[in-house]
């Protein structure tokens, strides 16, 4: 039995993803995507996502309970194979289609706010924005995506790990990945180079931190954006010379210039630092 209290938060849940899905096209989706057909299928696709959440928010998943909730939003009655039927290929852009249509969305407004002032969007073929998010599986997928270890034994909880490149230009999905959550954002940083071009410009955070991964893009004329790793070593392009950049950022306030990254590598980056965005 749920509680009163988890009733009022998944009624909540529910009540904000139905608003946000009705804010979608849908129905323009399903048919671009081939998953709807001229004539109305029982399952659409605006019906079937929705159960999906709302299957989520339940805290399980299995067909049946997606039936079960596809049957309560259309008012049918609806089996298990009857959903199973409609997860095809099709299904599959349209969610593509849902998923760039909710981002564009959400963070439309990016390419006015992290540009203006900074760069322009007509300077670059592309603005790819990589990064990924963690979710939580049921722990018999531990065969196939392995958690963490410690002191040899298995940490619980089987965690999958996605990887995504967004183009804030076209506002469209470039890549997707699904790996295991020991593959972490450093090891995947020059997967980049696979998709990148010159023209492009590249933004990641600290997570994806990795000397190599510049200096290649340096060699493909790739531009990038990124924090600077604590601890790395910082020379000046010229004299080759160390830079203690607390000293400069005491004296002068701000940093503003081309260095050398790393005590082996010597990547040539510019380098920005000023006291209230921190170093």
């Amino acid at each position: 039995m749920t509680s009163k209290p988890t009733n009022v938060k998944q009624n909540k849940e529910i009540k904000s993803i139905r608003q946000k899905v009705n804010a979608l096209s849908c129905e323009k989706h399903a048919k671009a995507s081939g998953f709807q057909k001229r004539k109305a299928q029982k399952i659409d696709g605006k019906t079937l996502l929705l159960a999906f959440f709302f299957m989520a928010v339940q805290g399980s998943n299995s067909f049946l309970l997606w039936a079960v909730n596809v049957s309560k939003i259309s008012g049918e009655r609806v089996s298990k194979q009857a959903v199973w039927k409609r997860i095809t290929p099709c299904f599959t852009k349209f969610l593509m289609a849902v998923l760039t249509d909710a981002f564009k969305q959400k963070v439309g407004y990016a390419q006015d706010k992290i540009t203006k002032g900074i760069v322009k969007l007509t300077d670059y073929q592309r603005i790819l924005v990589q990064d990924s998010t963690v979710i939580a599986l049921p722990d018999w997928l531990y065969w196939c995506f392995p958690g963490s270890t410690s002191k040899g034994k298995r940490i619980p909880h089987v965690r999958e790990k996605i990887q995504v490149v967004f183009d804030l230009k076209s506002n469209t999905f470039i890549f997707f990945e699904i790996t295991p959550f020991t593959a972490n954002d450093q090891s995947k940083a020059e997967d980049i180079l696979t998709i990148a071009e010159e023209g492009d410009l590249v933004i990641r955070d600290l997570g994806y931190f990795a000397l190599e991964s510049f200096k290649k893009m340096n060699w493909n004329r790739v531009k990038y954006v990124s924090r600077l790793r604590n601890g790395v070593k910082i020379y000046d392009s010229t004299t080759k010379e160390e830079i203690n950049l607390l000293a400069v950022l005491r004296k002068k306030g701000a940093f503003d210039g081309k260095v050398l990254l790393g005590g082996k590598e010597k990547v040539e980056v510019r380098l920005v630092v000023s006291r209230t965005c921190g170093i």
